[in-house]
């Protein structure tokens, strides 16, 4: 009896082991948030990517709740690269006007981080949404901007 007791509790640790590693992402996948983690982060050491994806050091981070258009030769249109242009500027001016504040949610399929960002208390996305640079995202297929531009050419 001893011996069979000796492996549930080898398996046992194994397992749990195991779940502890995939948590963590060792495995290559997705790794699931613990927790999610809130910093303050100080504007200057943050660096604009486009107008959803900052960098901090090593660390990209998308940003939740938003879609913004794509910038340079990811563009499909004129007017989506404009916008991109104007989008990354925005950002860039939120985070310099504010406190700001980053609450991680774990990681994209690109490995970046996946967080929400508040400058002064307010949701980044929220506000550039509202501005009409951004579009409503939480994952998923996304929309075109090419369609609602106010004109057509490429």
């Amino acid at each position: 009896m001893r011996r069979n007791e000796m492996k549930l509790k080898i398996t046992t640790a194994a397992a749990i082991a195991l779940t502890i590693l995939y948590m963590l992402g060792i495995f290559g996948r997705q790794a699931l948030p613990l927790f999610a983690e809130t910093d303050h982060i100080n504007p200057a050491s943050i660096s604009v990517t486009d107008g959803d994806t900052i960098r901090i050091a090593d660390e990209r981070i998308r940003i939740m709740g938003m879609d913004t258009p794509e910038k340079g030769h990811l563009a499909k249109c004129t007017y989506e690269r404009e916008l991109a242009k104007q989008a990354s500027a925005r950002l860039r001016q939120i985070i310099d006007q504010g406190n700001i504040e980053i609450e991680r949610d774990g990681t994209d399929r690109y490995r970046r981080t996946l967080a929400r960002v508040y400058s002064d208390g307010r949701d980044v996305a929220g506000i550039m949404i509202a501005e009409g640079l951004a579009r409503p995202y939480e994952g998923g297929r996304r929309e075109g901007w090419c369609a609602t531009a106010p004109f057509t050419r490429h």
